[in-house]
């Protein structure tokens, strides 16, 4: 049976230490020993480290050599343990923002399986902390990046506004936000679009004809580029040349 729970442990560790105590120079009860010590061996892993690691260091002072040593070792394995795993999660923590929530989580799950819900209690807010790093540096990210993109699109640098959100690693919770910035961009392109074919179509009536309203529109196609606006506004500059031609 593994003895679970602080209350239990602290019991042991008084009884243990009692018997230990009272042996002196009288029959060791061996086996109890041997008992307590696996007890504690399982618990750690599977139940209140803390617990068992008061019951190991009680008994790794017994006065019988071989159950003195277990206990030694198994403690100072479980000690080990604890301070890789401190610094496990002190580089997950570091790496927190670069993940979604999904991976954190996930990253969590894997703690808890390599280490042990005993070790991973003595990290009971670990997950909370893991996920709500990621969730900031999402959020962190997706504002960059809008800002970016605004910037961009005022400047209609509307292809390079276009492909800040090409390159963003978007996570299901921020498609929507994603899609709504691109249909900004575009909606800003067509914006600019109108104004340049109405300042084209006023060109074209006057001195420069429809050369000069082809050259403007070529002239301001490479803002357009990547866009949807782009054949259409390099169809109606060609169109102003037939008429040059015609």
């Amino acid at each position: 049976m593994v003895i679970g729970g602080l209350a239990v442990f602290a019991a042991l560790a008084l009884g243990l230490a009692q018997m230990l105590k009272s042996s002196g120079g009288g029959e060791i009860d061996l086996k109890s020993l041997r008992l307590q010590l696996d007890q504690a061996k399982a618990s750690a892993g599977e139940g209140d480290l803390d617990a068992a690691l008061s019951a190991l260091d009680v008994l790794s002072k017994s006065p019988v050599e071989g159950i003195r040593a277990d206990a030694t070792r198994e403690a100072a394995w479980w000690r080990k343990r604890l301070e890789q795993a401190a610094d496990e999660a002190k580089s997950l923590l570091a790496r927190a923002d670069g993940m979604d929530a999904s991976r954190a989580a996930s990253e969590h799950e894997s703690f808890v399986q390599k280490y042990g819900p005993g070790v991973a209690r003595r990290f009971g807010d670990l997950k909370a902390r893991l996920t709500g790093a990621a969730t900031a540096g999402r959020a962190t990210r997706l504002d960059a990046a809008i800002a970016e993109s605004t910037r961009l699109a005022d400047a209609s640098s509307f292809a390079a506004a276009l492909a800040v959100w090409d390159r963003f690693d978007a996570v299901d919770a921020e498609f929507e936000a994603v899609e709504a910035q691109r249909a900004a961009v575009l909606a800003a392109a067509e914006r600019l679009y109108v104004q340049v074919i109405a300042s084209a179509t006023e060109t074209a009536a006057g001195p420069g004809g429809p050369g000069a309203a082809a050259q403007l529109l070529r002239t301001r196609l490479p803002a357009f580029a990547g866009t949807p606006l782009a054949p259409a506004l390099a169809a109606r500059a060609s169109a102003y040349d037939r008429e040059v031609h015609a």
